[in-house]
C-alpha cells in the first residue's frame, strides 16, 4: 500500500520537475560567496539543486531527531515481548499446578 501512495505522489512530482527543467533552461549566475567564484548554470539546476539539498538536509535532521523515539520504541517492544513470554510461562505453571491439585 505504501508503494502505491509513493508512486501516486512521486510520479506527478517527477513529471513536474521534468517540465520545469524543459521550460527553464536560461542560464543564471550563481555567486559562490564568500569565495570570489561565479558559476553559470541553467536555472533548473539551481532550483532543483536547492530543492534536493533541502530534501537531503531534511531527511538527515529528521533521522537524527527521531533516533531517540525509535530507540525507545525498540526498548518498549523488547519489554513487551519479555512480558508476553513471562505471562505464557506463568499461565503454563498455573495450569500445571492446577492439574496437580485436581489429579
Amino acid at each position: 500500500m505504501f508503494k502505491f501512495f509513493a508512486w501516486l505522489i512521486g510520479l506527478p512530482v517527477i513529471i513536474i520537475c521534468v517540465f520545469f527543467a524543459i521550460s527553464n533552461q536560461a542560464p543564471v549566475m550563481l555567486d559562490l560567496w564568500p569565495t570570489e567564484y561565479d558559476l553559470e548554470v541553467p536555472l533548473y539546476w539551481a532550483v532543483e539543486g536547492a530543492l534536493l539539498a533541502g530534501f537531503i538536509i531534511g531527511v538527515f535532521l529528521t533521522s537524527m531527531t527521531g533516533g531517540g523515539a525509535r530507540r525507545e520504541a525498540r526498548q518498549y517492544r523488547r519489554d513487551l515481548n519479555t512480558c508476553r513470554r513471562e505471562l505464557q510461562s506463568a499461565v503454563a505453571r498455573a495450569e500445571r499446578a492446577e492439574a496437580k491439585t485436581k489429579g
